[in-house]
C-alpha cells in the first residue's frame, strides 16, 4: 500500500498531486528552481525534503515548510517505479547528508538527479551555460 501525504494545506495550490517518496520536487527561486527529493516521514519530520541548500552550504533534511519558503511547490520528476525503488532513492538521498555545496559540480540539482537515477547532473546548469555560450558568440558576431 503507497502512502500518499495530503499538501493541499502546504502548497495553497488545490488539485495539486501530492508527490510519493523517493519524488523529486521543485519550488521556482529567483533564476530557475530549486529541487530537492521528497523523504516522507523520515527523521522526525511529518513531511521531509531532502535537498542541497547552497544557505547551510550542505545537503540537509528540512520540512517542507523550509524548504518551500512560502513558495508552492511542484512535482518536478516523479519516480516511475514501484516502492523498492522509492525506498532505494529515499535511501541514496539520505546518504549525501552533510556533503558540501558547489554551484558548479553539486547544486540541489545534482544531489537531486545522484539519488534519482545514481548520475549527478544538473541540466539547468547546462541551459544557462548554452545560453551563455550563445550569448558570446552573438555578440562576438555583432562586433565584426
Amino acid at each position: 500500500m503507497r502512502t500518499t501525504y495530503s499538501l493541499e494545506t502546504i502548497t495553497n495550490a488545490p488539485g495539486t498531486p501530492a508527490p510519493q517518496l523517493g519524488d523529486m520536487i521543485a519550488v521556482p527561486k529567483d533564476i530557475g528552481l530549486h529541487v530537492g527529493i521528497f523523504v516522507g516521514n523520515r527523521g522526525g519530520l511529518t513531511c521531509g525534503v531532502i535537498h542541497n541548500d547552497r544557505n547551510t552550504g550542505a545537503v540537509i533534511l528540512s520540512s517542507m515548510e523550509d524548504f518551500r519558503k512560502g513558495k508552492q511547490i511542484r512535482i518536478h520528476k516523479p519516480v516511475q517505479g514501484g516502492w523498492f525503488e522509492r525506498e532505494r532513492i529515499v535511501q541514496a538521498a539520505f546518504s549525501l547528508i552533510g556533503r558540501k555545496y558547489d554551484l558548479l559540480r553539486f547544486n540541489c540539482e545534482h544531489a537531486a538527479n545522484l539519488s534519482q537515477t545514481g548520475v549527478a547532473e544538473s541540466p539547468q546548469l547546462q541551459g544557462f551555460a548554452i545560453v551563455a555560450i550563445l550569448g558570446l558568440l552573438l555578440a562576438f558576431a555583432c562586433a565584426e
